[in-house]
């Protein structure tokens, strides 16, 4: 995926190696990509950089905090049934350690993998259901969508989304998102940061503070 200003991606197409599989021409400022950049990376990356480099930084963060579950709660690192990605298996660590961490949830209250009224989330505690969702052939909306049916089993509900798909798709999951409490069901799209987890709302405000920092800085 190629984020860049339509004027640069017409005076460099026929110089860059490879095709992207979306290219995504827009009249974008040096500051709004840059934006772009720094909450794709969850909140890491603040240079002037394209999208194509946010990645390591993002995994990069998700590893480590499967590496820290492994080492302090090796019990709750447990794989779903059939064939799982490793940016599901560590979307989930994420979501542990911030539960643990961050929210003084009792390791023990923590269930991952488990059934419940034959439903599965990937994670549920006494009051939370979460669910990591890759965004891998399916759009986050849809993702969204499919969270609402552990309504039946909690009385709240997180959709852990990576930034980059969120952003890609903000419309459709802001939507989804207002259809869900409209419906009396407490979702919350969750996205990982180098802060932890934070609310759609959260995350969204802390790239207009980047982008304005910028813009002020310029």
């Amino acid at each position: 995926m190629i984020v860049v200003p339509n004027s640069l991606h017409v005076a460099l197409s026929p110089v860059i190696g490879g095709k992207g599989k979306g290219v995504i021409k827009e009249d974008l400022t040096k500051e709004e990509i840059s934006t772009v950049a720094y909450l794709a990376s969850g909140l890491q990356l603040e240079a002037y950089d394209v999208v194509s480099r946010v990645e390591e930084p993002f995994q990069d963060l998700l590893s480590g905090a499967r590496r820290w579950l492994r080492r302090e709660h090796v019990d709750l690192d447990v794989p779903n049934e059939g064939e799982e990605s490793d940016l599901h298996r560590n979307l989930k660590a994420f979501a542990v350690k911030h539960l643990i961490e961050k929210e003084g949830i009792d390791p023990k209250a923590i269930f991952v993998e488990v059934y419940v009224d034959r439903l599965k989330p990937d994670i549920i505690t006494p009051n939370l259901a979460a669910d990591a969702k890759t965004s891998i052939g399916v759009l986050p909306s849809d993702e969204v969508l499919d969270a609402t049916k552990y309504s039946s089993i909690s009385k709240r509900i997180w959709v852990v989304l990576s930034p980059l798909p969120l952003l890609l798709e903000l419309d459709g999951v802001t939507g989804r998102v207002r259809e869900a409490r409209e419906k009396g069901i407490e979702l919350d799209v969750v996205v990982s940061t180098k802060d932890g987890l934070l609310k759609l709302r959260e995350f969204l405000e802390e790239g207009r503070k980047y982008y304005e920092g910028l813009k002020g800085g310029g």
